[in-house]
């Protein structure tokens, strides 16, 4: 996943993306399957558009709820990277 500034009508903002497929995240999930920078692309967004840390919680647990539930149909294309750190900020 990659993240690209952009400048529009005077605000600083990002995208995220995934440079092999050329996904750019659009609200919509990604149409490749398989792909971790796609899905990485898609749900970071997901969760850096929250306003405030209750509906960020709320956006990562319908995520994963989601995901478990496209799982559940034999139709979850990601695997995951089991290495992940968390941490706390002071």
């Amino acid at each position: 996943m990659e993240l690209i500034g952009t400048t529009r009508n005077g605000k600083d903002e990002f995208v995220a993306m995934c440079p092999t497929h050329n996904y750019y995240y659009n609200g919509r999930p990604p149409l490749v399957t398989g792909c971790q920078d796609c899905w990485e692309a898609y749900y970071f967004c997901q969760v850096a558009q929250s306003k405030d840390i209750k509906e960020s919680v709320d956006q990562l647990e319908m995520a994963v709820r989601h995901a478990a539930e496209l799982e559940d149909k034999g139709l979850w294309d990601f695997k995951p990277d089991h290495k992940v750190e968390f941490g706390q900020e002071d």
